[in-house]
């Protein structure tokens, strides 16, 4: 079987759901998980799971002693633009594995090997272009990649030395980068939820309906109602919630087998359906807005300053005769 091994660096205390990203993790027993943290809490971590404790500053030295130039890591929420180096800087820790990985803990995921049997995996370079979830075959060339230089464009150079999150390991500079690879993209696999939305829309509709996901033995399944109020159901590889605040409204020893995910929280497992869909698949309220993403965005306008958070969310730093592509363009 082709070895992953997925690098999850996360500095502060890990999220209220953590117990259930770990229950998912732990269905997918042939991946293995690296985390480097510093939060010391005493997890149930499944066996596929290697904890490496450590403080951000260490990290940081770490990563600065793998580059020849000064590096610009003053925050963890700045690591999203390191990751697409995480095969040099992680080499150690990934010799051996045949395809390497990061992902985020927003998330839970469904069948892994499901999506990504050994057949798969071997025609590729890299697999899924979310930086939430993706994975490298784990090579010298490929893991270079990432060192690209393209004629008027900004390098990695230039991202990893400014403050500003460039969104490096997925913005459509690094699809420029990837696009002589062989690269697999599946957004069909993924739950994406919009951020900006109380109820769950998948992007890139962004069309919110009555929708909720139901977690169990290791599968990922998504149910909501049609126009005509039929029940549809379909499964994912994994949703990702997009650091939305999700209470839990069950005793988390009760979801070892099963829970629900829904856009008012985490539940214990119910027959699904149409009723079921109606009742806690739908946020009320007057307006469909996720207060606690513009919270965080007015934080970082308090921290930045205005001018600089809007050129930074639009992925609108020029470097001296450069051209940043942000997402989209």
């Amino acid at each position: 079987m082709i070895q992953i091994a997925i690098v999850v660096p996360y500095f502060g205390r890990f999220p209220k759901y953590f117990d259930l990203w770990l229950i998912s993790v732990k269905y997918n027993p042939s991946v293995r998980f690296i985390i480097f943290t510093d939060d010391r809490t005493r997890y149930e971590y499944p066996e596929n799971v290697t904890v490496v404790y450590v403080g951000f500053d260490e990290l940081k030295a770490r990563i600065s002693n793998c580059f020849d130039f000064k590096i610009n890591l003053d925050k963890p929420y700045k690591l999203c633009d390191f990751k697409p180096a995480y095969g040099r800087i992680f080499q150690k820790e990934l010799d051996g594995y045949d395809y390497w990985g990061h992902c985020d803990i927003d998330l839970i995921f469904g069948n892994i090997r499901k999506y990504l049997p050994d057949q798969q995996l071997a025609g590729y370079d890299k697999i899924l272009t979310k930086g939430h979830l993706t994975l490298y075959k784990n090579t010298s060339a490929v893991n270079e990649i990432f060192m690209t230089k393209l004629p008027g464009y900004i390098t990695y150079k230039d991202a990893f030395s400014h403050w500003a999150n460039f969104c490096f390991d997925e913005s459509s500079l690094t699809d420029k980068i990837w696009s002589q690879r062989k690269v697999l993209s599946r957004l069909e696999w993924v739950a994406d939820i919009e951020k900006k939305r109380r109820n769950f829309a998948i992007t890139p509709s962004n069309t919110p309906v009555p929708q909720l996901f139901m977690w169990k033995n290791g599968e990922l399944s998504c149910y909501k109602m049609d126009d005509n109020g039929n029940v549809q159901s379909g499964s994912f590889l994994y949703i990702h919630l997009q650091t939305r605040k999700m209470p839990i409204h069950v005793n988390v020893e009760d979801c070892k087998d099963g829970f629900l995910i829904t856009p008012n929280g985490f539940m214990g497992v119910l027959p699904v359906g149409s009723e079921t869909i109606g009742q806690y698949g739908w946020k009320n309220g007057l307006i469909d807005r996720n207060w606690e993403y513009y919270k965080k965005f007015l934080a970082r306008v308090v921290d930045k300053g205005l001018y600089e958070v809007l050129g930074y969310r639009r992925g609108l730093y020029l470097m001296p005769e450069r051209k940043f592509l942000s997402k989209g363009n």
